[in-house]
């Protein structure tokens, strides 16, 4: 009883405290029920009574199970985190985390929109209704703020200063940053706000500040908006797979593909972390090794020619 106790007040301290996403607590959830479910299994007792081995010996039993590098990381992380809460609130003595490492392949580069792709998503968005104008000023503020999906959601009128085209964004962990937005998507907002988001509110008794409202003016859920950006991109005849966070990804890229340096890039995100920002680094290294290959290729051409 008091280890599930523990769990979810650890739980809550993640949601609440941390403010993360409800999935990124989702994932949290399952991959301490795992352990505790293996624990039980092998009856090891508490997770007071935890040893390193103990840890070595459920990710061992996990690779069995076929679980991938990538998601053993992610339990890996999972249980240093929560043993390190309980470290710092002098819930347990030790932590049987510490030391223990994961020996990782080469990490994954984050998947992205072309600049060309991203734009024409983008201008084939219908505008037929308030709800198309409300898609419409969603996504470019998605493309031009590269703001988390929970962060768009919980977006309030008084967090966009529209004289500026400024956010003022509240992020994981309570960090605040300012993330500017463009002329496009500072368009788009207006457009939507002085015009169509009044219209969606007459279905809602209570008035509320949250800019991206459903039809019936109640605010969007993370999965509403997924859903959102979804159906609009298949409806934009693109071909493939979106989510929300591939649009962040693509702001990241175009924006160090144009000469932004990795310090702004990081804190337009928000991450707390450099390392975290520096994956953006690889996709743009790639692609000047592209253009490098793909401008000089009449060198290797002509050098071949030569040679034969």
């Amino acid at each position: 009883m008091k280890d599930r106790q523990l769990l979810e007040d650890y739980l809550y301290y993640l949601e609440h405290i941390k403010r993360y996403s409800f999935h990124t607590v989702v994932n949290y959830r399952q991959d301490l029920n795992s352990f505790c479910q293996f624990i039980e299994a092998s009856g090891e007792g508490s997770l007071e009574d935890i040893r390193p081995l103990d840890i070595k010996l459920f990710l061992s039993h996990q690779m069995e199970e076929g679980l991938s590098r990538r998601s053993l990381s992610r339990h890996l992380s999972s249980l240093r985190g929560f043993y390190h809460y309980c470290l710092k609130n002098h819930l347990m003595d030790h932590d049987p985390t510490v030391g223990i490492h994961l020996k990782l392949g080469q990490r994954r580069l984050p998947d992205f929109f072309t600049e060309e792709e991203m734009l024409h998503f983008l201008d084939q968005l219908p505008l037929n209704n308030a709800l198309d104008y409300r898609n419409k000023a969603l996504l470019e503020l998605l493309y031009a703020s590269g703001l988390r999906i929970f962060e768009c959601q919980e977006l309030q009128l008084k967090q966009i200063d529209l004289k500026q085209s400024l956010l003022y964004i509240k992020g994981k962990g309570k960090k605040d940053r300012i993330v500017p937005f463009n002329e496009t998507s500072h368009q788009a907002l207006v457009t939507y706000l002085k015009s169509y988001r009044n219209e969606l509110m007459k279905g809602q008794c209570e008035d509320h500040d949250y800019v991206f409202v459903n039809y019936k003016g109640k605010v969007l859920t993370t999965n509403g908006l997924r859903y959102i950006v979804k159906k609009a991109y298949r409806l934009s005849g693109q071909k493939g797979d979106i989510h929300p966070h591939k649009i962040r990804h693509s702001f990241a890229t175009h924006l160090m593909n144009n000469g932004a340096d990795l310090r702004s890039v990081q804190d337009l995100l928000g991450h707390e972390n450099l390392s975290s920002t520096q994956i953006y680094t690889h996709v743009s290294t790639k692609r000047m090794k592209d253009i490098v290959n793909q401008c000089l290729s009449f060198q290797d051409d002509n050098r071949k020619d030569d040679e034969e």
